[in-house]
């Protein structure tokens, strides 16, 4: 076979092979959204600068309430509460 010949064929079936690739690619896209997640992550960056003045100002009440509030959520992820859920040492749970 000659190349015209198998550009003839590859044109004549070109329409299968484009439904292929769209059905194999719907059917991924669909089959990943029934999936139910096997692992999920997330993380909490905590990034401050070290105080040069020891004049407040607002920049530094802004950082302040903001590391707060980074603490605060802190203490409602897993890792913490399932440390403050283990019985301590000597207890009688």
């Amino acid at each position: 076979m000659e190349l015209r010949q198998y550009l003839q064929i590859l044109v004549k079936w070109a329409w299968l092979i484009a439904l292929g690739t769209v059905l194999a690619g719907g059917t991924a896209f669909v089959v990943s959204k029934l999936m139910v997640p096997t692992y999920q992550a997330s993380t909490t960056l905590l990034v401050s600068e070290a105080t040069q003045s020891t004049v407040t100002d607002y920049t530094s009440i802004m950082t302040s309430e903001r590391l707060a509030k980074t603490y605060a959520e802190w203490l409602k992820k897993r890792p913490v509460l399932n440390e403050v859920r283990q019985p301590g040492p000597g207890s009688r749970c």
